[in-house]
């Protein structure tokens, strides 16, 4: 028996070392499978904080695109206001100057309207060396161009024609005045 059993314990010996083997080889995969998935989670823990801090990046790049297309609208509004104040100021600048030009015209007008009324005092006084001097004055000073060529009243000459009417009758009445003794004039 002692023949048999040693056949019998070399079989269980051989089974209890292939078992154990297998053991050993099951604990080794069991072992490096464990470590595959442990480097896996760990691997997908960086892989997401990576993700993460890259996601944040891209938002706070947005955010700043964001700030950045704000700024450039408000940049465009602020120069549509900023031509559309030059506009207004450049058309303020005309109104102003047309304004000052027709001042200009009407101060000119008012001046030789009120030397075509010197003149004429000076005729119906019979002063008319010193109308033709104010006649004179006149032109030198070019107020003729100034005198309204129309008169607001159908029924009165306009102050143009009563000027030019004056500038004939002056040196005519001069002259008349020189033919005529003294005596006569007094």
């Amino acid at each position: 028996m002692n023949n048999e059993e040693k056949p019998g314990e070399a079989t269980e010996q051989k089974a209890a070392l292939a078992q154990k083997s297998n053991m050993s080889v099951f604990l080794y995969i069991l072992l490096l499978f464990s470590a595959a998935l442990l480097l896996m989670g760990l691997s997908s823990l960086i892989h997401q904080r990576n993700n993460t801090e890259a996601l944040g990046k891209l938002q706070s790049s947005v955010s700043v695109m964001q700030e950045v297309q704000n700024l450039q609208d408000k940049i465009i509004v602020l120069q549509e206001s900023r031509q559309t104040l030059e506009e207004q100021l450049k058309q303020a600048r005309n109104d102003q100057q047309e304004a000052l030009e027709r001042t200009e015209r009407e101060h000119r007008q008012a001046e030789a309207m009120r030397q075509l009324y010197v003149i004429q005092a000076q005729y119906q006084a019979g002063r008319y060396q010193a109308c033709q001097a104010s006649v004179e004055a006149f032109e030198s000073a070019g107020l003729s161009d100034s005198l309204p060529s129309e008169s607001a009243d159908s029924n009165v000459i306009s102050p143009l024609d009563c000027y030019r009417q004056l500038q004939e009758a002056v040196p005519a009445r001069i002259a008349e005045a020189s033919r005529t003794p003294p005596d006569e004039n007094s």
